[in-house]
C-alpha cells in the first residue's frame, strides 16, 4: 500500500522551529530519511517552497475554462512543507512511520 505523509506547519511551528539548532534539524531529518531508506519503504520525498503565498496558485475547476488564482487557500493556517510517499504493508505501519518522523509542536503529517 502506498502512503503520502504531507507535512504542515503552523504559525505555532514556524516560531518554534526559529529557536531551534538548523544543523541539529537536518541531522535528525536526515536519520529519519535513512531510516525509511534503509526499510526499503521511502517512494519519494521532497521539502517544498516556504514561500507559497507568493509562488502558490489554485487551479478551480468549476468553470470552463479553469480559473488560476495566486496563493494556496482563501486563508492560510497551514502551510505543506514537504512530503513522503511510502510504501508499506498497512495503514499501521504508515502510522508508525510517522509517528517516528522528528517534527515539534505545530507541525502535523
Amino acid at each position: 500500500m502506498k502512503y503520502m505523509l504531507i507535512m504542515r506547519a503552523t504559525q505555532e511551528a514556524k516560531e518554534a522551529y526559529e529557536g531551534m539548532d538548523f544543523n541539529e534539524v537536518i541531522t535528525r531529518m536526515g536519520q529519519y530519511n535513512e531510516q525509511l531508506v534503509s526499510a526499503g519503504v521511502l517512494l519519494a520525498g521532497e521539502g517544498l517552497s516556504d514561500d507559497i503565498e507568493t509562488t502558490g496558485f489554485v487551479v478551480d475547476f468549476s468553470a470552463t475554462p479553469p480559473a488560476v488564482t495566486d496563493g494556496p487557500y482563501g486563508e492560510i493556517h497551514e502551510l505543506f512543507n514537504g512530503f513522503w510517499m511510502l510504501e508499506v504493508s498497512s495503514k499501521e505501519e504508515a502510522v508508525e512511520w510517522a509517528k517516528r518522523c522528528p517534527l515539534g509542536p505545530g507541525s502535523k503529517l
